[in-house]
């Protein structure tokens, strides 16, 4: 039996981009590394040691998958390369939830980028599956390394925010 063709496109851009599973879903590459480096004095939130300006990478959520809740110490903006609509879905520290949806001109209420501020919680997930993945870049300023990564508790997230209890609940790992 052959696998359905955008299992085929899946595994063709993971090859072709040399994509690595992420922690908090999906696959990525780091495609950009800011050569200039910022000294921690000069960048504040908590950061220990120095960042690139900024880092950009493509990251791929396949059909069934999601980016799981997570939030970054860093600015983070979202780019829509192809493939199916992608939702992303923020809680601030007050609270509040916003949904943003990432995709082409034709899609109703969405667009091609978006910025999550840093400190946000963020989770992602296609917003239909026609074509089986969204393809996104996220670009990342201060630059990213993993260390700036902290992916969200169930519990923790459900205790803070319990009115978004069934979202958090599908989307933490």
């Amino acid at each position: 039996m052959h696998p359905a063709p955008h299992l085929d496109r899946v595994e063709a851009l993971i090859k072709q981009y040399q994509m690595l599973p992420h922690p908090e879903g999906g696959y990525y590459t780091r495609t950009f590394r800011s050569p200039i480096v910022l000294d921690p004095s000069c960048i504040g939130h908590g950061f220990e040691g120095s960042r690139p300006i900024s880092t950009a990478i493509y990251f791929l959520i396949p059909a069934g998958k999601c980016s799981a809740f997570h939030r970054l110490r860093n600015d983070e903006i979202w780019h829509f390369y192809t493939g199916d609509p992608v939702c992303i879905h923020t809680i601030d520290n007050n609270g509040h939830y916003h949904q943003h949806v990432l995709a082409d001109d034709g899609v109703a209420h969405s667009t091609f980028q978006y910025l999550v501020p840093a400190g946000t919680w963020m989770a992602a997930e296609l917003n239909a599956t026609n074509h089986g993945f969204g393809l996104v870049g996220c670009t990342v300023s201060p630059g990213f390394e993993f260390e700036d990564l902290e992916m969200g508790k169930k519990d923790e997230l459900c205790e803070l925010f319990p009115a978004y209890r069934t979202l958090i609940e599908r989307l933490c790992l």
